[in-house]
């Protein structure tokens, strides 16, 4: 008799490896789309930062994906990105844009203090060059457009695109005193993008043309600093290196020699008369006068150095502190004194006295 074989039993694999091979289908992982979510996670920032998604708005996969053109798998990850880096929060009613406590807005700009003291400090050691110095003159620029425009359209304060516009050039400004701090690993560490989007998407209803031009603290600003100056020590051989860079921050009324420190910076300390330091103190006095710098010499050592340096250009003259002052005149006074009662003889010398 000849056997008759199914033939769906044929195409059947064995129980077993049915089991297995469902079981590798299984845990096999669902290739990502890789720029589909880098799409919707720049889309929602993107949207979060112009103010169409504004603090405790819901969102809804499904309008996201069909604005972008792809499924809601890459919509959904970018999502969840966004609320593990504190851009949208769950909630009972669902993701919604996060609305930031008042814990949180001190935090960040605490952080935000934090990142640009740093950044501005390392630029003024090392200053900006023309390419960073160009586009951070072109942001501030941008600033004062908008403030123009307001005034031109005689409304109250900036609303829609205008106000787009001055929140966007008032990030990238931020940003670019950041990364100009030269800090990469700062960088990518605080992830600063989305770090300062969420400082600078923060609830804003009132850029009035007041406050964007100057206001009442800008005008406080600009009065008491009126009558200040902004002088640079210049007390190490690493200074004198620098001086030319030194001597071109903007702004810069004068330069202030430490002859204490430069001295010993040069390897001869408080030799005042070496040629070495006579030499250093020249060169400084002559490279600042000749940029229209002051230039001046904290305590200098002696009266006659202070006659010298001051015809070579010196116009900064601090002659003696409060407390070399203050022991000069006892010491003379004593002087006067231990003679005239006959202590001592004009000859000798009363004890030098120390504060």
């Amino acid at each position: 008799m000849k056997s008759v074989v199914s033939p769906v039993q044929k195409s059947r694999p064995p129980a077993a490896r049915r089991r297995v091979a469902g079981s590798a289908a299984r845990e096999q992982p669902i290739p990502r789309d890789r720029g589909s979510l880098r799409l919707a996670h720049q889309h929602i920032l993107a949207q979060i930062a112009a103010g169409e998604l504004p603090s405790g708005t819901a969102l809804s996969e499904l309008p996201l994906a069909a604005q972008l053109g792809i499924s809601r798998t890459p919509v959904r990850e970018a999502i969840g990105q966004l609320v593990a880096e504190g851009i949208l929060q769950k909630t009972s009613r669902g993701v919604m844009v996060a609305e930031p406590t008042r814990r949180d807005i001190v935090e960040l700009y605490e952080l935000r203090e934090a990142l640009e003291v740093f950044a501005i400090g390392k630029i003024a050691a090392r200053g900006l060059d023309s390419h960073e110095l160009e586009q951070l003159e072109l942001l501030v620029t941008q600033v004062r457009e908008a403030a123009e425009d307001l005034k031109c359209s005689g409304r109250p304060v900036l609303k829609g695109e205008a106000l787009q516009r001055f929140l966007t050039a008032d990030l990238r400004f931020h940003m670019r005193l950041i990364q100009a701090g030269g800090n990469e690993r700062m960088l990518k560490v605080l992830d600063s993008t989305n770090l300062l989007l969420r400082i600078f998407t923060l609830r804003r209803e009132h850029h009035t043309l007041k406050l964007l031009q100057e206001g009442k603290l800008g005008k406080y600003v600009r009065e008491r600093n009126a009558g200040n100056i902004l002088l640079a020590n210049i007390e190490s051989v690493a200074a004198i290196e620098a001086l030319d860079d030194i001597l071109a921050v903007p702004d810069l009324d004068g330069v202030l020699i430490g002859p204490h420190d430069l001295s010993c910076s040069l390897g001869i300390p408080e030799e005042y008369g070496d040629p070495l330091f006579e030499n250093a103190v020249a060169e400084i006095i002559s490279k600042a006068r000749a940029k229209n710098v002051g230039v001046g010499v904290h305590n200098l050592p002696t009266i006659e150095q202070e006659i010298r340096w001051k015809k070579a250009g010196l116009n900064l003259v601090l002659h003696l502190s409060d407390v070399t002052l203050v022991r000069t005149g006892l010491s003379r006074n004593l002087q006067t004194l231990r003679q005239a009662t006959g202590e001592v003889t004009d000859g000798e010398l009363a004890t030098v006295i120390t504060i």
